[in-house]
């Protein structure tokens, strides 16, 4: 059941840092009433997908997310700049999925989830 969008505005975005399971930096951008999670996903050389919970949010959301979802992810090596903006005004997207071609033609998936828990004081 999706979530009732009871804030016409969410909360600033806030700032943090991870890593892949290649060791790259990233900074992301996120709303913390939404955003649980970054995953990223890359081929191995067998064939396998490799994946890697690059980000977590620290935070319970505190408010009800807003109608838009924003989420940004950066890294200068290699060069990764994104920026996920979607309007959602009834707060039913769970999942977005980007697929990002590194330099060298490596094709790396980068899974933005949703917290689907309700913040405190129930929906």
């Amino acid at each position: 059941m999706p979530r009732k969008n009871k804030s016409a505005m969410p909360r600033r975005n806030k700032s943090g840092r991870g890593k892949d399971q290649k060791g790259v930096s990233y900074t992301v951008s996120y709303q913390p009433d939404w955003l649980k999670k970054i995953r990223v996903s890359r081929k191995a050389k067998k064939g396998k997908k490799a994946m890697y919970d690059m980000f977590i949010n620290p935070e319970r959301p505190k408010e009800w997310p807003g109608r838009k979802v924003r989420t940004a992810v950066r890294s200068t090596n290699p060069h990764v700049d994104f920026e996920v903006a979607i309007d959602d005004p009834h707060g039913r997207i769970k999942r977005v999925k980007v697929d990002y071609e590194m330099p060298g033609g490596e094709t790396v998936t980068y899974s933005i989830d949703d917290d689907s828990g309700d913040p405190p004081g129930g929906p």
